[in-house]
């Protein structure tokens, strides 16, 4: 049953209308959302910037690997993005964020030219579940791609602060020198005893290397501990790969930065994600589907292999999105009836689930609360 204030709010939810209309009225949502000011932007590399953030208000210390949602006003407009938090866990009112460039990308556009110090953003609480395990001890493997850095960095200061650190493998994967993240940290970390680390620069940026050859050579003992992996897509690919070849597919804890893979079926259930056949209706153009959106009393067709976010977007609506890969759930709505498919699982969503617009593709006709 929708609310009346669901409808009245629609396409977004409560929350994030009340954001939308005055930032500062997300410190008392649910979420744990706050208004922070910029105390600092400087460069990180060549293409990429450092923030630190003030809170409006003490926060629990975020676990090391987690992201907050960012949302920024640009020409009056509020954006929302995802970015990991590259500073250690600590309790209190600051934050340190890393934002590479995109070139097509506004709100890092924004971010790298046009922020300065005194400036006003929201933060979300931390979330996301690509976090160390506080309770292990054993040795681990950490591999990262261009700012794919940035939650390894909030993972690699942790360990350093602790009193007995784990022991670590750290593999970076950067396209050039002049584009390292935290550079000389990096330098400081790689004399630490516990710490193994390879800076790999990779001119290729379609084909970041990684191979079980690199590996051996820095740590033997790679297939048998657990491995951190964020980066670019075809990186995170090629570590699925390498890992699925040495029988350690269950050693992989992985993080994207981009958007989310279409698998097939038989390679989903190959993984361990479960898949559920839906009959396709008989008179339908198999390339097609029809998707009703509720709220907003519109009928769209979709391409069959096209995300709900992109269709919705392409007929002219709006939705509120922040990652656009399946991480922080800001596309969330629910699905009234049909069948949709999420592109990073596999797993189908029935009438009456929650589903991800970013990361979803309608398998049957569907309407959703849109």
């Amino acid at each position: 049953m929708i609310s009346l204030l669901d409808r009245f709010t629609s396409p977004l939810t409560p929350r994030q209308y009340l954001q939308a209309i005055n930032p500062r009225w997300a410190t008392a949502t649910p979420d744990g959302a706050c208004g922070a000011t910029v105390t600092a932007v400087q460069p990180n590399g060549s293409a990429a910037v450092r923030l630190a953030l003030r809170l409006d208000r003490s926060r629990p210390a975020h676990l090391p690997g987690q992201f907050v949602t960012v949302t920024v006003e640009i020409d009056g407009v509020r954006h929302q993005r995802c970015y990991s938090i590259c500073s250690a866990p600590s309790a209190g009112h600051t934050l340190e964020l890393t934002v590479g460039r995109h070139a097509a990308g506004t709100v890092s556009t924004y971010l790298h030219d046009a922020i300065t110090g005194g400036d006003r953003i929201t933060v979300s609480a931390a979330a996301g579940d690509f976090t160390l395990d506080p309770e292990a001890a054993g040795p681990l493997t950490l591999l990262s791609a261009g700012t794919g850095l940035t939650p390894i960095m909030s993972m690699l200061r942790a360990l350093a602060a602790a009193d007995t650190p784990r022991r670590t493998t750290h593999v970076s994967v950067t396209r050039s020198t002049s584009r390292q993240l935290f550079a000389d940290e990096l330098a400081e970390l790689g004399t630490r005893d516990w710490l193994d680390q390879l800076l790999v620069v990779s001119t290729d940026p379609a084909a970041p290397r990684l191979s079980a050859e690199l590996l051996d050579d820095v740590n033997p003992d790679w297939r048998s501990q657990p491995a951190y992996v964020c980066g670019p897509e075809r990186f995170i690919a090629a570590a699925v790969r390498l890992y699925e070849a040495a029988g350690a597919l269950d050693q992989l804890h992985l993080e994207r930065f981009g958007p989310a893979p279409v698998q097939p079926p038989e390679r989903l259930e190959r993984h361990g994600a479960t898949t559920t056949g839906h009959p396709a209706d008989p008179d339908a153009d198999p390339a097609t589907v029809a998707v009703r959106l509720n709220h907003s009393s519109r009928d769209i067709t979709v391409a069959a292999d096209q995300t709900l976010l992109d269709a919705v977007e392409a007929a002219g609506l709006q939705a509120p999105f922040g990652c656009r890969n399946g991480v922080c759930h800001t596309c969330t709505t629910r699905l009234d009836s049909g069948c949709a498919r999420n592109l990073r699982t596999g797993r189908d969503a029935n009438p009456g689930d929650h589903i991800q617009l970013c990361v979803s593709t309608a398998t049957t006709p569907i309407s959703i609360d849109l």
